[in-house]
């Protein structure tokens, strides 16, 4: 219940920033599709090791230490993609229009 309810808030923060004219381009969901697949690739054939296998426990370790090092490098991505298009749709907003009556 919980994933469903982090799909819908995904989905209206989406819609949000597409109003801001923030949007998503081609690339950067392969970037958050890669990310996802990583993990789960590395995270989770990780712990069934672990769980059968129990001496393999610095395989799960060194798996969890650099998914967390991948995460902080998503989290920087992220905040530069941010950056980067909220100054682009500042300028695009301030910008002088050539509509009339505005």
């Amino acid at each position: 219940m919980g994933e469903l309810f982090k799909i819908g808030w995904d989905l209206v923060v989406l819609r949000h920033y597409n109003r801001q004219g923030m949007k998503l381009s081609a690339g950067d969901y392969l970037v958050a599709i890669g990310f996802v697949v990583f993990l789960y690739g590395t995270g989770v054939p990780a712990a069934v090791l672990y769980q059968n296998h129990p001496q393999y426990k610095w395989v799960l370790i060194a798996t969890l230490v650099m998914d967390g090092i991948a995460t902080i490098a998503i989290f920087v991505y992220e905040i530069k993609w941010w950056i980067k298009h909220r100054a682009a749709a500042l300028a695009a907003r301030s910008a002088p229009s050539n509509q009339p009556g505005k």
